[in-house]
């Protein structure tokens, strides 16, 4: 026989089991339910994997595609040009996007060129040639740039007057005006027995160095006034023109700056405004 203490003993024991399997068994479902939707919180908070990566898809398909569609749209709008210019073998033509414009492409993304290699007669663009190899040497400390000497760089540029540049060919020698010409990477001998010539890339090079602060126009001062003989003489533009060459840093609508470089021997300016006018259209956005 089980006393009474003893059946009293067992049968707390049994309460305090049961208790015990019932709190488990709460604790069970618990974390049953809950579990579940933690992982579905964690999910939303730190979407990982597949829902993350399906944002950013479809992120780019609508920005990124268009970046790139634009960006390669422009270029193949420009090659496409240039293919049909460079049927015509008495005509060279360089371009060079000076600028950025963001979300469509970077600077000198969009260059192209045809017959850049072939020479031609530089015209009155050997100005650009002379100014670079005097700028170089006042940047060295081996010219002075004095108040008379403006002048005639002045009625060099906004005159065409041969007089200052014939001095300096004189006092240094063509030879050692071409080895600086060489020097830049520029087409050399510019400075020939008889001509002065050049080809279109090299005329992009040097405008590039002067729009860009670079080279011989590193010195702000000097690319400064150099840019305010040109603007003086061609009301406003940054160009050398004359029937055969035309050599431009151009400013768009959109303030969208580009080297634009047109040579030939046909003598046809309307050629040459007519290039100018078409790319003028193709860097404009519509």
């Amino acid at each position: 026989m089980i006393n009474k203490n003893k059946r009293v003993e067992i049968k707390k024991r049994i309460i305090i089991g049961l208790s015990i399997l019932e709190v488990l068994i709460c604790i069970f479902f618990f974390f049953r339910h809950a579990l579940p939707a933690q992982k579905s919180v964690i999910e939303v908070a730190h979407p990982t994997s597949s829902h993350i990566n399906k944002q950013n898809i479809d992120k780019s398909k609508k920005v990124g595609i268009k970046v790139k569609n634009t960006s390669n749209s422009k270029k193949s709008e420009i090659n496409n040009y240039i293919k049909t210019i460079s049927q015509d073998k008495n005509t060279s033509v360089s371009f060079y996007n000076l600028d950025d414009k963001k979300g469509q492409y970077h600077v000198g993304e969009l260059q192209s060129e045809t017959n850049q290699y072939q020479n031609w007669s530089a015209e009155n663009t050997y100005q650009l040639f002379i100014s670079a190899f005097l700028f170089d040497k006042e940047m060295h400390g081996k010219f002075d740039l004095t108040p008379e000497r403006k002048m005639a760089f002045q009625r060099m540029i906004i005159n065409d007057d041969n007089t200052f540049a014939n001095l300096v060919i004189q006092k240094y020698g063509k030879p050692t005006i071409n080895n600086y010409i060489k020097s830049q990477g520029w087409y050399y001998p510019t400075f020939g027995p008889q001509k002065v010539v050049t080809n279109s890339h090299s005329l992009m090079l040097a405008m590039q160095d002067l729009a860009e602060q670079k080279g011989a126009f590193k010195k702000q001062s000097n690319q400064k006034y150099f840019m305010s003989l040109l603007s003086k003489k061609n009301k406003g533009q940054l160009i050398f023109h004359n029937p055969n060459v035309q050599a431009e840093i151009i400013k768009n609508a959109d303030n969208q700056r580009y080297i634009l470089v047109v040579m030939s021997k046909n003598n046809n300016p309307q050629r040459l405004k007519d290039i100018t006018q078409h790319f003028q259209k193709i860097m404009t956005d519509k």
